[in-house]
């Protein structure tokens, strides 16, 4: 009875892993050969922006199981590619945006919008690489209107409704300003909590126009780790970075004209035999699933042996 007992509980435990493994090879029906593609409308309402200019840059390279691979032209920034929903990309998005201005990364591909508001890539390109891509912000004047586009990122191929789309159509959000003077504030948080003593007692942050330093500035304890730019023209496009300190990544997310940049701290190593960010976890369940059946044929055995004693 008790052989018994032990049987069917690995059986069971063997059941639910089988019932996991379509789960953990739903990334690999990523067709590494297949070409992907990205087209961006830009619209107000029923007038279509031509003329835009729009860079690509490749941020990550993607393996057949989905897994994330950070180029080595975006290694440099302190940044997280961890997460995968729209809060997650847009933040990286907003902190890529003054980096990838200051680098001088090149694109690796560029194009314009046509009298639709459209543009595709691969542009001037023959093809792609599968991965993670950001398109950087920009403000646009037109017929005395400004329009302001927010930075994104694009995940070729990604998920959508359960289904994988080489082909993906997104159209960025905008916001259309006021033509005034206006302000920036930004703003410096701390996200390392029991670990207070390793805070630099300051950090320097840039403003940046379309781009190009315009101010630098000092944030410490004395300005309550803020500041406020004020008379700024409307007409461009204004980000700010930080010289990130050793030891933290950083986030910069913007609301309105305030910029929040976000230190968090490095955390500690993950225990040995974890598999750690952009390792593989799929092997994982099929392992211990042979491992099950490795000890149910041991315990069959076993059984058998008992029989011929």
């Amino acid at each position: 009875m008790r052989f018994k007992k032990r049987l069917w509980c690995a059986v069971l435990c063997l059941l639910v892993l089988a019932l996991r493994l379509p789960t953990a090879h739903a990334a690999e029906n990523i067709d590494p050969l297949r070409p992907v593609s990205l087209t961006v409308t830009f619209r107000s309402q029923d007038t279509a922006l031509g003329g835009l200019p729009f860079d690509l840059y490749l941020v990550a390279t993607m393996d057949r199981y989905g897994e994330l691979t950070v180029t080595e032209d975006f290694a440099q920034f302190n940044i997280d590619i961890r997460g995968r929903n729209d809060e997650a990309w847009r933040a990286l998005a907003l902190t890529l945006e003054g980096y990838v201005a200051q680098s001088g990364i090149t694109p690796v591909d560029s194009a314009v919008t046509d009298e639709n508001g459209q543009v595709r890539f691969p542009a001037n390109v023959e093809a792609l690489p599968q991965g993670l891509y950001f398109i950087p912000g920009f403000r646009y004047v037109q017929d005395e209107y400004i329009y302001e586009a927010e930075p994104f990122m694009a995940l070729l191929p990604c998920e959508v409704d359960g289904q994988r789309v080489y082909d993906l159509a997104m159209q960025p959000k905008y916001s259309q300003p006021e033509d005034k003077p206006m302000v920036c504030r930004v703003i410096k948080v701390w996200n390392d909590a029991g670990n207070e003593e390793a805070r630099p007692t300051e950090i320097v942050v840039q403003l940046l126009c379309n781009g190009e330093v315009y101010d630098t500035v000092t944030l410490n304890d004395v300005n309550n780790w803020r500041f406020l730019w004020t008379n700024l023209s409307s007409h461009h496009r204004w980000t700010v970075v930080e010289q990130v300190p050793e030891g933290y990544t950083v986030e910069i997310v913007r609301e309105g004209n305030t910029f929040v940049v976000t230190n968090t701290g490095d955390k500690p190593e993950t225990p040995p035999g974890l598999p750690q960010t952009g390792q593989l976890w799929w092997p994982v369940p099929l392992l211990a699933a042979a491992g099950l059946a490795l000890t149910i044929a041991g315990l069959l055995r076993r059984k058998g042996a008992d029989h011929e004693t």
